[in-house]
């Protein structure tokens, strides 16, 4: 480096220094400069199976990944007794697994190997994925790591994944030290049996990624449509409008042949259940239920009943109440010993036109900790954690109210506000305002808007809103409904702000106007831009709001 390049680096580092000790000067030190995430919301959930585990927790398909997600909101232990050292007293110098609330726990993927179809077992501590690769993938839940790999050698894209689990009567409970139940692993990983569908054939598979039996193809169908394990006699059964009972050929052989075929349905099966005794209960989109008797050497029908509707999805709880899901959004009961159905149009009371699609069984229904504990999804990706009550003034009668529900897919978001300490409000490209607790993950819906929502504030018990119906709209805190609808703008609302000192507002529109509002009326009018407002913002003070047009990204202020 020659004299006058060392002189103009010397230059450049003084040059630094000083901008440094300047910055140092100018910057408030008592002002926070980093942050840290403390929640996030983020998508879980883009439909299909939702799979419940022990500690309020479920995994579910987000997209080509499964999500392990928490929904507990007390500290859980989890206590893990093994074979060898069941009987003995537990390790309590183990520190205890602790998630406070809603989140998500984990995220199981393969780099460019997307996820079709998934099952998991919690008494095993096992997941199972299907890939896009037609490989199998078996996973520790605890670990979330992979413990072994599998080829399929399935030649169409794996649609279920289904495993055998084992009878409710045969788990282990224990109360952890919260009170809350607790289940320990009984079955040895390495003994899980499961079965893949791809197209129409079916192959079974033990957990070692051994093949049990040679494949199984139903002939005269596309595609099969239904997967069902039978835990009491470790039967499969797989569906499209013919039921297909398959079944080992002799104990301990290993060879799945169909044992026979049940025909009854026109149209696609969607739900199968088992009952006290001998009982099995079949539904399909032929809006018919059909009873079997499975006590015999062959399944035989029973009898047959109309159903006012189309069914989507079954759930059984306790044996005998059987819950349907039908395509018009509504959920019926039955109940399986008098085989009469309930009156009432829909025992879930839920907004908007959602087209009810899956209910998700429990997860150990023969206890009463959780059998009265359900997940409904539908085709907003939302899902609905749902509570069988007893209703108090009629003896014997059942309610369903929903507990929780969570949104699991995210569009863009367009505005966010937080509405207290606990709530966050987020306007997303519909006409819904979704407001999330932050403790529990539930969502709230706030509807009364008739196009999309553009922006929200906040202050104290009270949420606005502006929409592209040119309207504006005040929502009290723990209401649903619009607290007032208030009207003026001659075109979409673009934005609105809180005046930080009272109860009052101020919106600009794309008529180029910047109105001031108390809650019943328009207090100001101005035409305070020659083009389009897309912004708006209140001083400390409340004097002087702050507007921004963006065709010319033209900044101005008011004193209004």
């Amino acid at each position: 480096m020659d004299y006058d390049g060392l002189q103009i680096f010397q230059k450049h580092l003084q040059r630094k220094s000083e901008a440094e000790e300047f910055d140092s000067k100018v910057i408030n030190p008592k002002l926070k400069q980093f942050y840290e995430v403390e929640t996030k919301i983020e998508p879980f959930y883009t439909g299909g199976k939702v799979v419940p585990l022990p500690g309020s927790r479920f995994v579910c398909q987000c997209g080509p990944a499964v999500k392990l997600v928490s929904t507990a909101e007390t500290p859980i232990v989890k206590l893990e007794i093994d074979a060898e050292t069941q009987g003995e007293e537990p390790d309590t110098t183990t520190p205890p697994f602790k998630h406070g609330s809603f989140g998500i726990l984990g995220t199981l993927q393969c780099e460019m190997d997307e996820i079709i179809s998934f099952d998991a077992c919690s008494s095993s501590n096992t997941l199972i994925t299907s890939h896009k690769s037609q490989l199998l993938r078996l996973w520790n839940l605890h670990s979330q790591e992979v413990t072994r790999t599998v080829k399929s050698f399935h030649t169409v894209p794996i649609r279920y994944t289904e495993i055998y689990k084992v009878n409710v009567s045969d788990v282990k409970q224990e109360l952890c030290v919260t009170g809350q139940p607790m289940f320990h692993p009984f079955t040895n990983a390495d003994e899980l049996t499961w079965a893949t569908v791809a197209g129409n054939s079916v192959k079974v598979w033990n957990t070692g990624g051994s093949q049990v039996s040679k494949v199984i193809r139903i002939d005269g169908i596309a595609a099969i449509g239904f997967v069902k394990w039978e835990t009491k006699k470790q039967r499969l059964f797989v569906a499209e409008r013919s039921i297909h009972c398959i079944e080992e050929q002799g104990v301990g052989s290993g060879q799945y042949i169909i044992s026979q075929t049940l025909t009854g349905h026109y149209s696609q099966v969607t739900g199968l259940e088992w009952g006290d005794g001998d009982i099995m209960v079949s539904s399909g989109r032929d809006k018919t239920i059909i009873i079997w008797n499975t006590g015999l050497s062959q399944i035989e029908k029973l009898k047959s009943l109309a159903f006012p509707g189309v069914i989507e999805s079954t759930v059984l709880h306790n044996k005998t109440n059987l819950y349907i899901a039908s395509l018009a959004g509504v959920i019926r009961h039955m109940d399986l010993e008098s085989l009469t159905l309930s009156s009432e149009e829909s025992l879930v009371s839920k907004d908007g036109d959602e087209t009810i699609l899956t209910l998700h069984p429990p997860l150990y229904q023969g206890l009463d900790t959780e059998a009265n504990n359900f997940f409904v999804s539908n085709h907003l990706c939302t899902l609905y954690q749902v509570v069988r009550s007893k209703m108090k003034k009629k003896v014997g009668k059942f309610k369903l109210n929903i507990s929780n529900q969570f949104v699991g897919s995210l569009d863009e978001v367009l505005d966010v506000t937080l509405w207290g300490n606990t709530h966050v409000a987020v306007a997303n490209n519909t006409n819904v305002i979704k407001v999330y607790d932050l403790n529990s993950g539930s969502c709230q819906f706030l509807r009364g808007h008739k196009d999309i929502v553009l922006s929200v504030s906040s202050q104290q018990d009270y949420l606005v809103s502006g929409s592209k119906d040119n309207t504006i709209i005040f929502w009290k805190s723990g209401q649903n409904d619009p607290h007032k609808i208030l009207e003026g703008h001659l075109a979409s609302v673009t934005a609105v702000c809180f005046n930080p000192t009272k109860l009052q507002i101020y919106s600009v529109s794309e008529d180029n106007f910047l109105k001031t509002w108390s809650m019943e009326r328009c207090l100001k009018s101005t035409a305070a831009h020659e083009n389009e407002i897309h912004a708006v913002h209140c001083s400390p003070n409340g004097t002087l709001p702050q507007l921004q047009g963006t065709k010319h990204a033209r900044f101005g202020m008011l004193n209004h």
